[in-house]
């Protein structure tokens, strides 16, 4: 399976550590996958959960090989750490293992747009919740998930391609469009204001690519709901790509190849 060139992949909120994390997708989009610059935007790791429980797999620990094996092979990689991985924000301005350390990046795409890349959660605190909202909010998200694992295993038992329950629930309740609105706007106005030409973030596990105010909004998603990235190509277009629905697009192909030896596959 031929890999596909792109200059950039932005990858956030993978919550490694945890069992809802989807590091089989992400390893395979890593091993399909060859960019110039590798920005990873924030919870990679979730350093909240962990001291509770952690749930550990050896498609974590490949994926973190595989980003370390990228970095000494001349890839430019960045960790930008978000609020569940906020602890290795004191080493900022390092590089460790080939890797740079920064609390947030510049990225000039090859078009020339001028953009910030930063994890988010800087803008929680902007947004008007209470107190028990927020906690009501939390608590039901993580009830969410635990049904979305319990969804995905009888969905993989039943032959069936992945598919976020807790992603299509939270896309049909008010409140949650309510905040995503409200802080898709704030960042694109802080972008703006500080003279970028777009920004590219994550944190709030919801994907989109839009214009808002003249200022480019770009958010790679997660990897425990919706298993999204951007990527831009080496003419400076961004996209944001849904893994799990190109994986079953490279299943069917390998199945058609199987079927047809002479069919050239081509990821």
């Amino acid at each position: 399976m031929a890999e596909k060139n792109y200059r950039s992949l932005f990858v956030s909120d993978v919550h490694m550590g945890t069992a809802d994390c989807k590091a089989r997708y992400l390893l395979d989009l890593l091993t399909t996958t060859k960019a110039e610059y590798i920005y990873l935007v924030g919870d990679i790791f979730d350093l909240w959960a962990m001291p509770q429980k952690i749930s550990w797999t050896k498609e974590q620990s490949a994926v973190i090989q595989t980003l370390l094996d990228m970095a000494a092979d001349g890839v430019n990689v960045t960790y930008i750490p978000g609020n569940h991985d906020a602890p290795l924000r004191r080493f900022c301005g390092s590089r460790i293992q080939d890797i740079d350390i920064k609390l947030f990046a510049e990225h000039i795409t090859a078009d020339g747009r001028r953009m910030k890349v930063t994890h988010g959660d800087e803008f929680d605190d902007l947004i008007r919740f209470n107190g028990p909202l927020k906690k009501f909010g939390d608590n039901a998200y993580s009830f969410l998930l635990r049904l979305n694992r319990v969804c995905s295993t009888v969905r993989k038992t039943m032959g069936r391609s992945y598919w976020s329950l807790s992603g299509y629930v939270k896309s049909h309740l008010g409140q949650a469009q309510s905040y995503v609105n409200q802080y898709e706007r704030l960042v694109a106005e802080k972008a703006r204001e500080e003279g970028y030409d777009g920004v590219i973030c994550g944190h709030i596990h919801q994907p989109g690519l839009k214009r808002i105010q003249g200022i480019d909004y770009c958010n790679d998603g997660d990897w425990v709901e919706h298993c999204t990235c951007l990527l831009e190509d080496q003419d400076g277009n961004i996209e944001l790509v849904h893994w799990t629905e190109q994986q079953k697009l490279l299943e069917q192909l390998q199945a058609r190849k199987a079927d047809k030896p002479e069919l050239e596959l081509v990821a």
